[in-house]
């Protein structure tokens, strides 16, 4: 495309890339591609004199390439996300022997919030401004109490149980009449965002793309109980190494390599429970000890699962749930020594007549340390303990679960 362009006259070519600058992916090694290629395009595609960089979501003012067979110098900018950041490039062109050069290039960015509305342009855009308004604040159910993603990283929350929830149901119904529709089926989520939250009550399009805000793609793949486990460990290099006693914080363990917290899975099962420990100190890639479910679902045999998000290629899967919601009464977690989550009580019907688990309504109270932190205790490295689908406890030491049945919080 560079010779292409240079051909058709173009003196400066200022290449607008959609690809971060660290030369690295998200997704791990998966792909032969690199996501965030844009220092690449500069370093290796000669002729380039700018590239303005996006998809990263970072705040590069400036930076410098050597192209490896100019040697010439490529200026690099990436303007933050959504519009907060302006970039401003400013290029010095020299004319030799007929032809224009780029002889300094500099780029500075600015806050986009500082700059007064221009009347001509809010004006042109007023009606599609309202017209999403209008589409974001649109009510789309109903809460009964609020869910929130907060610390979703380190303990269950129903945020992300919601999610499951919402996947199993599409899975299920897709399994129904295939030969895997007696498989066990597991459902992962991610902590996309842990500014989301779902209040009580009303529940608009803007809610629930506070917790997943792009379109996914739900693909069903068949694992065994091993390749469960290898895909837990793989989700537990988003942790750091952690050998002592705590109390640790938890933004000090996690984003292990600049894993973004939208690569970390959590894993369970709805139909059965799936439960596992994390052990940051161990090594990686064997972290997951206890790994336990009520069906087998650890060993050689077949699990039914499916691919949440279209975007990874890595696969993560989904739950197998039961009915929708259900009114019961079941005691509130707490904070307690002991070392096993005890078994949950069964709910009462709903009104459908379905008898099932719900999903907890809220995260737990906080213990010492969260959510900011983890709690620890002397002699207890940090262990994270995960029984998704339940509501998590604090106790010393490590994040443990602990069960818990109320009424389901989910859109009616």
């Amino acid at each position: 495309m560079v010779p292409r362009l240079k051909a058709a006259g173009a003196d400066v070519v200022i290449v607008a890339c959609h690809s971060g600058d660290n030369g690295k992916s998200s997704w791990g090694d998966a792909l032969p591609y690199v996501e965030n290629a844009s220092a690449l395009l500069a370093e290796q595609v000669p002729g380039i004199d700018a590239v303005l960089v996006g998809h990263a979501h970072l705040e590069i003012p400036q930076r410098y390439v050597t192209n490896a067979q100019t040697g010439k110098q490529v200026l690099l900018s990436e303007p933050y996300y959504w519009g907060m950041r302006v970039t401003r490039m400013s290029i010095d062109l020299q004319k030799v022997r007929g032809q224009w050069e780029v002889v300094h290039s500099e780029a500075t960015l600015y806050n986009s919030n500082v700059a007064p509305e221009d009347p001509a342009v809010t004006g042109a855009v007023a009606a599609a401004h309202q017209k999403v308004l209008t589409y974001v604040n649109g009510v789309i159910g109903t809460c009964t109490q609020a869910m929130s993603a907060a610390t979703s990283r380190y303990e269950d929350t129903a945020a992300i149980d919601f999610i499951n929830y919402v996947q199993a149901d599409a899975v299920k119904k897709a399994l129904a009449g295939t030969p895997e529709a007696s498989l066990p089926v597991l459902s992962i989520a991610a902590p996309f965002n842990k500014l989301a939250a779902i209040p009580a009550g009303d529940v608009t399009i803007r809610d629930v793309a506070g917790l997943y805000i792009y379109d996914n793609t739900l693909l069903g793949i068949v694992l065994t109980g091993a390749q469960v486990k290898a895909y837990l460990e793989k989700s537990a290099e988003y942790f750091k190494p952690c050998t002592t006693t705590g109390p640790v914080a938890a933004d000090t363990i996690t984003n292990a390599n600049a894993t973004p917290d939208y690569n970390y899975d959590v894993m369970g099962g709805l139909d059965a429970d799936l439960t596992y420990d994390i052990d940051l100190a161990r090594a990686v890639g064997s972290r997951i000890v206890n790994l336990a479910s009520s069906r087998s679902t650890t060993t050689a045999s077949r699990v039914a699962a499916t691919s949440r998000a279209s975007w990874r290629p890595r696969s993560s899967t989904t739950v197998r749930s039961r009915s929708a919601s259900c009114s019961s009464t079941g005691r509130r977690p707490t904070r307690s020594s002991t070392r096993r989550p005890s078994r949950a009580s069964t709910g009462s019907s709903s009104a459908t007549g379905a008898r099932s688990p719900s999903l907890p309504d809220v995260a737990s109270p906080a213990g010492p340390g969260s959510p900011a932190g983890l709690p620890g205790r002397a002699g207890v490295s940090a262990v994270i303990r995960w029984s998704p689908g339940r509501r998590a406890g604090w106790m010393g030491g490590c994040v443990r679960s602990r069960s818990s049945w109320t009424r389901r919080p989910t859109p009616t």
